[in-house]
């Protein structure tokens, strides 16, 4: 709204006073007038760019350090690589059972994100289940994440639901009942590991590794109690804590003030899902089921290579990529994802080779189905990417104003 309304100023000076004198030149009050309503907005545009760029070369930075760590690892393991695929004579069975489990991780995702907006509006599970994989999707094709903010526009696009209340859902509790998920998931790998997550590794490498994924870990941990005490503060007390945001608010630019200020308004309506205790019981378990999901699917794989990690194995390989993840990377979490999978197969007893080969297939059943069936449904509602990114893009920066307070759109 304020770019809008900075430009129609600017325009009307300009045009005023050209009106007054079509051969006289515009005078000097009225170009200062135009300069300096449009300066805000060409300061706040480049920190915006500047601030997408350094994230973008930050992840690339560091998709780059693992890819050449990676690759360079499995060059001089290559011969191990390969007798660990030609080994694996069946495998191509196996993968039907590990595909079967990741695509089991996203039905949970898609019946969890439907409770969550139930309270404002009841959706349907196909649209929900479309707007999913076209967000994820988007997240192995685009940089910077795209998919998080393409997944609520595809669904405020096909159900009319507020855009706000999308991403309030998608990105705010989605991510805390991920994080509590997840930590059920350290909890139930450490009972099953002999010395816990804080057994001691006689190979160098991998105790670096490990000292890391705690601190990941820890991190994780204070995050999921700090989200779910705070939203659930949010739900019993919603007009206390919106007013509270809306103080802390102020010190933001005015641009920004309005989209978190309708955040905060969105997030507090979202939050009447966590009044029913039920509910919430049931959303933790269909966190808990998708991570644990994950981790059966890592176990065919592994079971399809020939290696015994037991289940405990498999599980500290999702977790251990979970926490990889996180930090900014290249689309499809290349370099990192591999890199991680393979040094937890190693924790677990598993040959420099066939952990390599294990972390390689693992990624492939990880990013290539959900990207196709991604791709497959963004066919279908007849949208591109390229388009897509920029209208969630719009949204994002006006989510501040009721424009998206109707129906989805053409």
């Amino acid at each position: 709204m304020r770019f809008h309304t900075a430009w129609r100023r600017a325009f009307y000076i300009a045009g005023a006073a050209l009106l007054h004198s079509p051969v006289q030149p515009l005078p000097r009050r009225a170009r200062s007038a135009a300069f300096r309503s449009l300066l805000p907005l060409q300061s706040q545009a480049m920190e915006q760019r500047t601030k997408r760029r350094l994230l973008l070369a930050a992840g690339l930075t560091v998709s780059l350090v693992a890819s050449v760590w990676f690759a360079a690892r499995v060059r001089g393991n290559w011969p191990e690589v390969v007798e660990a695929f030609r080994g694996a004579r069946h495998l191509h069975f196996y993968l039907i059972p590990s595909i079967g489990s990741i695509t089991l991780v996203y039905a949970f995702r898609v019946a969890r994100w439907r409770r969550f907006l139930a309270p404002i509006k009841r959706v349907r599970a196909s649209n929900v289940a479309a707007a999913t994989c076209i967000g994820f999707m988007a997240n192995n094709l685009l940089p910077l994440r795209a998919g998080e903010l393409i997944r609520p526009y595809v669904l405020h696009r096909k159900e009319g639901v507020r855009f706000g209340h999308c991403i309030a859902t998608a990105v705010g509790l989605e991510r805390v009942f991920d994080l509590i998920g997840l930590l059920l998931l350290i909890l139930a790998t450490s009972l099953m590991m002999p010395g816990g997550l804080l057994a001691a590794s006689a190979d160098a490498q991998v105790a670096v590794g490990l000292g890391r994924i705690r601190q990941g870990i820890m991190l994780f941990g204070a995050a999921a109690a700090v989200g779910a005490v705070g939203f659930t503060a949010l739900a019993l007390f919603p007009r206390p804590f919106v007013a509270l945001g809306e103080r802390c608010t102020r010190v933001l630019p005015a641009s920004w003030q309005g989209l978190a200020d309708a955040f905060l308004h969105s997030m507090a309506d979202a939050m009447g899902f966590l009044k029913d205790w039920r509910e919430v019981v049931l959303a933790v378990g269909y966190s808990f089921g998708l991570w644990l999901a994950m981790g059966v699917g890592t176990y065919w794989l592994a079971k399809g290579l020939g290696l015994d990690l037991g289940l405990a194995g498999p599980l500290f390989v999702v977790v251990a990529v979970a926490v990889a993840v996180a930090v900014p990377q290249a689309p499809s979490y290349v370099g990192m994802f591999p890199e991680v999978a393979a040094l937890g197969a190693r924790t677990f007893g598993a040959d420099p080779g066939a952990a390599d080969a294990m972390a390689i297939v693992m990624w492939l059943v990880n990013i290539i189905p959900i990207t196709l069936v991604g791709l497959l449904f963004l066919w279908r509602e007849g949208l591109n990417l390229k388009m897509l990114a920029s209208a969630a893009s719009k949204m994002k920066d006006t989510a501040g104003s009721h424009a998206d307070a109707g129906g989805g759109g053409a």
